[in-house]
């Protein structure tokens, strides 16, 4: 689901579900000059918070670890800006709600 709204948002997907020895990267995608490492929060209500809420400091050093590490292991990609950002899926009725929000 997060794959298809980014890309009709316009970006390429580069890589889903990239693992390492340091963890899982959800989403890598580009879109213009940017390179962004995507973390994708489903909740089933608000009631436990967002799934911006759900990243604490550790989540995001780690995700920062990550991006670095697959950086090392993806040396051909270059861009001028690289991002870590959160999607944050929840229903709405038939529908669901994508929120993306950067953290990096």
């Amino acid at each position: 689901m997060a794959v298809s709204r980014l890309e009709s948002l316009g970006y390429r997907i580069i890589d889903t579900n990239w693992r390492c020895h340091a963890g899982e990267i959800d989403i890598v995608a580009s879109k213009d000059s940017r390179l962004v490492f995507f973390e994708v929060k489903y909740r089933s209500s608000g009631a436990y918070g967002s799934g911006e809420e759900a990243l604490t400091q550790a989540k995001v050093h780690r995700l920062q670890r990550l991006a670095g590490a697959y950086l090392q292991a993806n040396p051909r990609l270059i861009y001028s800006t690289i991002a870590v950002e959160v999607i944050s899926v929840t229903p709405a009725g038939k529908d669901f709600e994508f929120r993306i929000t950067p953290i990096i």
